[in-house]
């Protein structure tokens, strides 16, 4: 109990020093999501503002195990009925044969993009998951066996923008520790079912799990401690990596000179940075940092690399990047109809993103065109600002200005109101008093 007792009072500890006031955990049943389940609840016990809910997804991919898991996780909160539950199925099957794509790949597709939609409509910060330590310990050993850079070989963060994991910090033994001292476990109920997946080694992870670490173990009696050390040391060494190339990027928003890349330590590493986020594979990367640090590159002047929804070209000065929107149709966008406003809400549109905006009113009451020549936005504070200054800011090709899609609103004053994935719709669209509000995003794959 002593145990519990410690690790519940530094994980709210954490959760108050983070500002984390709500979180979706994702329980499929097993030992790690349940041992995060009763460990958050207890940690966040008596802390009236702390919004905690629960998704479970049923992925119909192990028959009768699926079913046996969804029924123990029902169970489970049964017993605690003021906590939030979500469920849902998924034909995974189906879904992966349409989008041509493996059941790993497509069930975690549809379990991200569910948990999104969730924590969007719902208000939660974060998801939980039940990492382990042990976990990290694999995906170290995969991102090696990879050909991964830095950035993978130091693991799994605890928390980031998105994901907090509660119980990385523990070892898969240490969890069924905790597990065993949890006072009061429903009677009547397995306090957790075990997958049989994850007991075979066809899967890599699996192999590593159940094959190369143990036999490493055989030799080197400390291998955990040692993999732990690695992780922890190469977290430390690749934030001082983010950092030297964080600053040698600054200012460099739509030109990454040559003269910089010919002086930084690793051009690859600075082209990954400044590229990657924007869909670049690493060979064309590689290709790039081949061509500005080659004598010939004056005499390229014009080369290319075309990315999903950008573009790099060979400038004089250096490499360029731009924006390619020059789209025939308006974007496609996904509209939402919500509840009217409530404070929680309020608190919601005030973390929008520039992918998405919430309007007062129903989708016919807005349409999509191009900017006009002198026109501003609205930027807060009684601010505006040239559209096109915006969107040369954002590295759009001055050719490609023109035929940029906003959203504006269908009526005489014609006013725009989302630039999308630049500018979100101004809050003050929005009041507590709104009877209706209308949620419009870019799907996550535009």
């Amino acid at each position: 109990m002593t145990h519990l007792k410690e690790e519940c009072h530094n994980l709210r500890r954490f959760l108050r020093e983070n500002h984390i006031d709500s979180l979706l955990l994702g329980l499929s049943g097993g030992p790690d999501s349940v041992a995060a389940f009763h460990l958050i609840r207890m940690a966040t016990e008596g802390w009236t503002d702390f919004h905690f809910g629960i998704a479970h997804a049923n992925f119909h991919l192990r028959g009768e195990e699926s079913q046996r898991d969804e029924e123990m996780v029902r169970r489970l909160l049964g017993n605690y009925p003021g906590i939030e539950s979500h469920f849902t199925d998924f034909d995974t099957t189906r879904y992966c044969r349409h989008h041509s794509i493996s059941i790993e790949m497509g069930a975690r597709q549809l379990r991200h993009e569910w948990f999104d939609t969730l924590c969007r409509t719902n208000g939660y910060s974060r998801i939980a998951t039940g990492h382990n330590a042990d976990d990290n310990e694999e995906t170290l050993l995969l991102n090696l066996l990879r050909g991964s850079g830095s950035r993978g070989l130091r693991g799994m963060e605890r928390l980031n923008e998105r994901i907090f994991r509660p119980l990385l910090h523990l070892s898969r033994r240490e969890i069924l520790e905790l597990l065993q001292s949890v006072p009061d476990l429903p009677a009547g109920l397995p306090p957790y079912v075990t997958d049989s997946t994850n007991l075979s080694a066809d899967y890599r992870r699996n192999f590593l799990r159940h094959r190369v670490i143990p036999l490493l173990g055989e030799r080197w009696e400390g291998v955990h401690t040692a993999l732990q050390t690695t992780l922890r040391l190469m977290n430390e060494e690749n934030r001082i990596v983010e950092y030297a190339i964080r600053h040698a990027l600054q200012g460099c928003d739509s030109v990454l000179p040559r003269e910089l890349l010919l002086q930084f330590p690793s051009p690859l590493s600075l082209l990954r940075q400044w590229l990657q986020p924007l869909g670049a594979t690493a060979t064309q990367i590689a290709e790039m940092a081949g061509v500005a640090t080659d004598d010939s590159f004056g005499s390229r002047a014009g080369a290319r690399w075309v990315l999903p929804e950008w573009e790099v070209t060979v400038t004089p000065a250096g490499l360029r990047r731009a924006a390619r929107c020059r789209a025939v149709c308006p974007p496609e966008v996904e509209w939402e109809e919500l509840p009217a406003p409530d404070a929680d809400m309020m608190q919601r549109l005030r973390r929008a993103l520039p992918s998405e905006a919430y309007l007062p009113n129903s989708p016919k009451s807005y349409h999509w065109r191009h900017p006009r020549p002198g026109e501003r936005f609205a930027i807060g504070h009684g601010k505006t600002k040239l559209i096109t200054d915006l969107l040369k800011e954002a590295g759009i090709a001055s050719s490609d200005r023109p035929h940029f899609w906003l959203l504006a609103t269908a009526d005489s004053a014609d006013t725009p109101l989302w630039l999308p994935g630049l500018r979100r719709a101004m809050l003050h669209l929005i009041t507590p008093e709104a009877r209706h509000l209308w949620h419009v995003r870019l799907p996550r794959n535009k």
